[in-house]
C-alpha cells in the first residue's frame, strides 16, 4: 500500500517555488531482523509551477525543504 502526495509549494507571499526539492524522512524503521523494507527518505523536486507529486509508504514522515528554487 502507498499514498500519492501532491501539493503546490508556495513562499509566504503566495508565489509558486520552482525547482525546489522537498525530502520526505521517515520515522522509525519497517522490517523484519533489521531489514529495511521501505526507503528511509524520498526527495521530490518542484515543477515550473512549484508542483510536487510523490509516493509514501504508509508512517510517519518529517518533511524539509532541501534547497529553494529560484
Amino acid at each position: 500500500m502507498t499514498c500519492l502526495v501532491t501539493g503546490t509549494l508556495r513562499n509566504l507571499s503566495g508565489e509558486a517555488l520552482p525547482a525546489t526539492t522537498v525530502r520526505f524522512e521517515r520515522q522509525g524503521v519497517v522490517g523484519q531482523d533489521g531489514d529495511v523494507v521501505v526507503p528511509l527518505a524520498v526527495s521530490a523536486t518542484s515543477d515550473a509551477a512549484g508542483e510536487i507529486s510523490v509516493v509514501l509508504y504508509p508512517g510517519t514522515y518529517v518533511a524539509s525543504i532541501d534547497n529553494a528554487g529560484p
